[in-house]
């Protein structure tokens, strides 16, 4: 306890430069853990409950003639999972879920609401995803129709006992659905997290949820008995299939379909871009550690030369080398206590940047499985930082000390300081290249002009509600044109697929994008033009029109032989089953196909499907405004206006652009935090940088008085400095610069659209 006293009382002592070691430490313990917080959070995705091993979600795999490779689907048809559980006796559980509503408004009485994500799930949901039942019993809750589970955080915001209260959701109208139980919110790090209401899938209608093919709309999950895998499951799957699919009607299609168990933990951590970017994280925490650590002990052996004496005084009067050991033990302890509370305060003072950054609340730092990652480093640190300096002290002669010690260690340093100037290079380069393909993905044309445009959905309205509103929008001054659309074609939106087919002929064809309907000037309000063909015309049969893009057209022209092109002819979309689907719908309208979702490589073969358009007379539920100019005070009078007209109902609106920008903020994350490993790579090089100029001064005091004596001016002694600085700083740095063209052109594999990497 004394020697500790002792090191406390010594941090402000002249020479020593302890603040500079804490801050050092302080800085790359920061950013090292909220860097390792991240990684955990990525490698243990979907491992929180028990089984984890053992469970697996369903993946759909389709191939068509002339299909290279199968198109995978996470979605499968209603019946898959139950069926799996039926004909598998290894499968141990079975469920499967479905979406209903993204922040459905869920209105109690006239005045209060609550905001939620439904979800539709059947009666075996928590066998295979157990969590605490606070109250209601699950099994007979999700069986029993308009009944539902709501989550701790549902029931804390409706407040009371909330068994039995009913509620409306503004998709189902004036529908009551029942709440039966309060469950547990599911944690962070789950892909279920933000589930807040179950409903109760015998709600919907069987023939949705019982069908073998089409309507792919379930999450379909089984959990495996143990020492069974996947593989194990391909037997009960091709009985399963032959007993209840027209697998030859199938083939005679051109289409073969598959149904795959897929480890759940292992479809986010296997995926590409979560690999990559996890052993990019870990580099940065190891090199940011390794970086923290060594300008530590740069600093303590430059301090060898001025407390050899002290030591050696301390040998005089009986101080073995455990002695001296413990007294560094006791320095390092003392400073990796300071710089782990100086760390903490840094992570509170930046609460909401680390929380965007790790999408988690800061409690996640010390609230996770990989905390004891963190322990370790700060004990290694101790432990590292008291053995090196307590070895070199006790190796260090008395009788040499007082003769004047003055041992050069140069060689040691600039290793140490040109391993700084590398990762300062390193980082730097690395933030340049980010940032470029960041510009890049963000400046990209995708195929529309949509800068002015803004997104207006509004919770529960009708068609006539929605007419209403586009009606009094486009009166305003600032309101260029009005339209609206079923599907907004952006990363965070999705995009379904229907295959198309020629009449009278059951072959299918491709897998198209379907955007389903728009409304009249969509065209006008995207800034969107054809390329063939008009808009839709002949209001009696518009409904029966498609507008296709042009690789859709090429390909149906292609499959069809069709010479003269695709304009005016008729085709098949299977997700029109009306009569439609029997006589085909014409093409009346080309267009360049335009942009889906953002550059990400993940999903390539959705994003580049052909592409088409219905047509609906009512406004759709995605409601656009073309601005003349769209600024803040314009969308804020918008959402006023609109909020006037429907009170007590949810209004969003958002701005295209801002939504684009948001495809990549993942990329923004990532670009933010490598800004900040530069920031403090560099304040760590420096300090380390002023701790080894201090030290060289002090050794070479003599020699730099000599070449006072014959001649030598400050610029003289500066060149000097500078000179030996500059011959390990620039290669240093240009290694830091090849490894992040290494780094960084195994980043860029995962988009579509590159930066380039040359100067």
């Amino acid at each position: 306890m004394n020697k500790i006293m002792n090191a406390l009382k010594c941090l402000p002592r002249r020479g020593q430069h302890n603040i500079q070691k804490v801050l050092c430490l302080a800085l790359g313990l920061a950013v090292s853990a909220v860097l390792i917080t991240e990684l955990n959070f990525e490698q243990t995705y979907d491992q929180w409950f028990p089984a984890w091993d053992r469970t697996y979600i369903l993946k759909e795999q389709v191939t068509r003639t002339g299909e290279q490779s199968p198109s995978d689907y996470w979605q499968t048809p209603g019946a898959i999972a139950p069926g799996m559980k039926r004909y598998a006796p290894i499968v141990e559980a079975a469920t499967r879920i479905t979406n209903v509503s993204i922040g459905a408004q869920c209105r109690l009485d006239a005045e209060r609401s609550v905001e939620a994500d439904v979800v539709a799930a059947d009666t075996s949901f928590f066998e295979v995803f157990p969590r605490p039942i606070l109250s209601g019993k699950p099994r007979e809750v999700l069986g029993k129709p308009y009944c539902c589970m709501v989550s701790r955080s549902v029931a804390e915001a409706i407040g009371g006992d909330v068994m039995g209260k009913k509620f409306t959701i503004a998709e189902f109208g004036d529908t009551p659905f029942e709440v039966g139980g309060v469950f547990e919110d599911f944690p962070w790090g789950a892909s279920l997290h933000g589930t807040q209401i179950l409903l109760s899938m015998a709600t919907m209608n069987e023939s949705s949820t019982d069908n073998w093919l089409g309507n792919d709309r379930y999450k379909s999950y089984i959990r495996l008995t143990k020492g069974h895998t996947a593989g194990d499951m391909q037997p009960y799957i091709q009985k399963m299939m032959q007993e209840n699919v027209d697998l030859d009607g199938l083939r005679s299609a051109g289409v073969d379909v598959q149904f795959v168990p897929y480890l759940l933990s292992e479809r986010h951590t296997h995926d590409s871009y979560v690999r990559m970017m996890s052993w990019i994280l870990g580099i940065m925490a190891v090199v940011l550690l390794f970086i923290s650590v060594m300008n530590y002990l740069l600093i303590a052996i430059g301090n060898l030369v001025n407390r050899s004496a002290e030591m050696a005084v301390r040998k005089c009067f009986g101080a073995g080398n455990g002695d001296i050991t413990a007294i560094t033990f006791a320095e390092s302890l003392v400073h990796v206590l300071l710089a782990v509370l100086l760390a903490a305060l840094l992570l509170f003072a930046c609460r909401g940047t680390v929380e965007t950054y790790i999408s988690a609340p800061l409690s996640a730092l010390v609230c996770n499985r990989g905390s004891w990652v963190l322990v370790a480093i700060c004990v290694g640190i101790v432990l590292l930082g008291g053995v090196v300096p307590g070895w070199l002290y006790g190796r260090v002669p008395v009788a040499v000390v007082f003769r004047g010690y003055a041992q050069n260690r140069r060689r040691w340093k600039l290793a140490l300081l040109a391993v700084q100037f590398c990762i300062v290079g390193l980082f730097a380069s690395l933030l340049y290249t980010v940032q470029a393909q960041y510009g890049l993905m963000v400046s990209l044309n995708p195929g529309y002009d949509a800068q002015d445009v803004a997104i207006l959905s509004v919770q529960g309205a009708s068609d006539a509600d929605r007419k209403h509103i586009l009606q009094e929008l486009s009166r305003m001054s600032q309101v260029q044109l009005v339209s609206s659309a079923w599907t907004i074609p952006l990363e965070q939106y999705g995009v379904s697929g229907d295959n198309v087919l020629l009449p009278g002929d059951d072959r299918e064809l491709f897998n198209a994008s379907d955007f389903y309907d728009v409304s009249d000037d969509y065209l006008e309000v995207m800034g969107m033009r054809l390329s063939q063909g008009t808009f839709f015309t002949e209001r009696n049969d518009s409904c029966r029109q498609l507008l296709v893009s042009e690789s859709f057209a090429r390909r149906v022209s292609e499959a069809a032989g069709w010479k003269d092109g695709a304009l005016g002819k008729r085709v098949r979309v299977t997700g029109h089953a009306d009569k439609a689907y029997t006589d085909g719908m014409t093409i009346v309208g080309i267009f360049p196909d335009i942009r889906v979702g953002g550059c990400s490589t993940a999903g390539i073969q959705q994003k580049e499907r052909p592409q088409f358009f219905t047509y609906s007379p009512q406004p759709c539920s995605n409601m656009l405004i073309r601005f003349h100019h769209l600024t803040a005070d314009d969308m804020a009078q918008a959402l006023k206006r609109v909020e006037a007209m429907m009170p007590g109902k949810t209004v969003h609106l958002k701005s295209w652009a801002a939504e684009m920008r948001d495809q990549y903020r993942e990329q923004l994350s990532f670009r933010n935090a490598i800004a900040i490993c530069v920031v403090v790579t560099l304040c760590i090089a420096l300090f380390g940088l002023l701790g080894y100029t201090a030290d060289e001064v002090n050794r070479r005091s003599k020699e730099m008085a000599v070449r006072k004596v014959n001649g030598a001016g400050m610029r003289d002694i500066l060149e000097l400095f500078l000179g030996d600085i500059l011959r390990v700083a620039v290669p240093s740095v240009l290694v830091g610069a090849a490894l992040s063209w290494a780094i960084a052109r195994q980043w860029l594999t995962s988009f579509s659209q590159k930066t380039s990497l040359s100067p």
